[in-house]
């Protein structure tokens, strides 16, 4: 089997795909399944776990990984993280499952995620402890977290006693070279090297620097197309504003505008989007708190993180500090493609926090 045999394999990491078990994806899928709001149901890829677990019970390694959203602990009613273990719990593996925020790892996002360990009763029966959160972040989510000591896989990260302060969006991306705000920046797909700016470098920045000493360039990398329309309205938006606070300053802006020209037309100046179904569509970055999720859906537009200092979305290299990867990471492929890698991906630093984890209890038990 791929040039090594079962004995040779220390670890499985993976997952099911996460589209079926997260909420944001189920109204997509019953508009494409005429209207039906139980299709999610009906997706093969929910069921994708069973062949995850056809490979642990042929390779049977001392320990195994599995991530997907928290959707997982509620599928139609279902709890799949409970099956899952219960599965593994008969074939001998000591499972356990937590939901992490990557913000309580030192990651300038708050991205909530389910993540499952188990290890070989008989090579480690003493489980998998979740490694301690170094940062405090706390969020109304933070209650789903307390539910999860009902029952015996469910389990909360220790936070440390010294916990250091989130790493912010300002924090992330405060040294990062400016891009020009103008409409016609947006037309390329990459913009020149530039210096990084060397103001108030915090040390999440400093860390994300890899590369060439002293002061080197980088490449700020792909944008998304700004409209005028929209250049309009992100300059007026403040820090946390959302749809709404866009959809009003744009009102007020066509507004004005129509008091010089009657016949302006409203397409150019308001968003087509309802408000009331949109209301997350849009929002501007909170310089001082973590970004909300870096989602693949960054691929199809960028409303959702518009930059906190600038009138524009996010850089394909802005996406990726927020994702906790360094500057001298390489995404092959063009932006969308970049976009969709980087909102698939497990954080690095909280990959490292876990695999950090893993490799310990795999040398002082095997």
């Amino acid at each position: 089997m791929f040039g090594v045999t079962p004995d040779e394999i220390h670890a499985i990491v993976g997952g099911p795909p996460c589209p079926a078990f997260a909420h944001i994806g189920r109204a997509k899928l019953a508009q494409i399944n005429d209207n039906d709001p139980d299709a999610y149901l009906k997706d093969p890829r929910a069921q994708l776990w069973h062949q995850y677990l056809k490979w642990v019970d042929y390779i049977r390694p001392p320990v195994l990984l599995m991530e997907n959203v928290p959707g997982i602990l509620n599928w139609g009613g279902t709890n799949v993280g409970d099956q899952i273990c219960e599965h593994l719990q008969r074939h001998d593996y000591v499972p356990v499952y937590a939901l992490l925020n990557s913000a309580n790892y030192g990651v300038p996002q708050s991205r909530l995620r389910f993540f499952l360990v188990a290890t070989r009763k008989d090579l480690i029966p003493d489980g998998f402890v979740f490694p301690e959160e170094t940062h405090a972040y706390t969020t109304p989510s933070a209650n789903q977290q307390a539910m999860l000591l009902r029952d015996d896989y469910r389990r909360v990260a220790r936070r440390s006693l010294k916990p250091k302060q989130p790493v912010s969006v300002e924090n992330a991306l405060g040294d990062l070279p400016e891009i020009d705000a103008s409409f016609d920046v947006y037309k390329r797909d990459s913009t020149p090297p530039a210096p990084y700016r060397n103001t108030g470098l915090h040390p999440y920045a400093k860390s994300m620097r890899t590369g060439a000493p002293g002061n080197p360039q980088m490449h700020t990398t792909h944008t998304r197309l700004v409209t005028e329309r929209d250049l309009r309205i992100f300059k007026r938006m403040q820090e946390g504003d959302i749809y709404p606070d866009a959809l009003a300053i744009a009102t007020d802006i066509y507004d004005k505008e129509r008091e010089q020209n009657p016949r302006a037309d409203d397409r150019h100046f308001v968003p087509p989007y309802d408000a009331n179904k949109y209301k997350d569509k849009w929002w501007k970055l909170n310089s001082k708190e973590p970004s909300k999720t870096i989602m693949a859906h960054l691929a199809k537009d960028g409303y959702s993180h518009i930059h906190y200092r600038q009138p524009r979305m996010l850089s394909v290299r802005e996406a990726a500090r927020l994702q906790s990867f360094p500057d001298n990471f390489i995404f092959r492929g063009s932006m969308t493609s970049a976009f969709r890698q980087i909102g698939n991906a497990v954080p690095p630093r909280m990959a490292q926090a876990l695999a950090t984890q893993i490799l310990k209890l795999l040398k002082s038990s095997l």
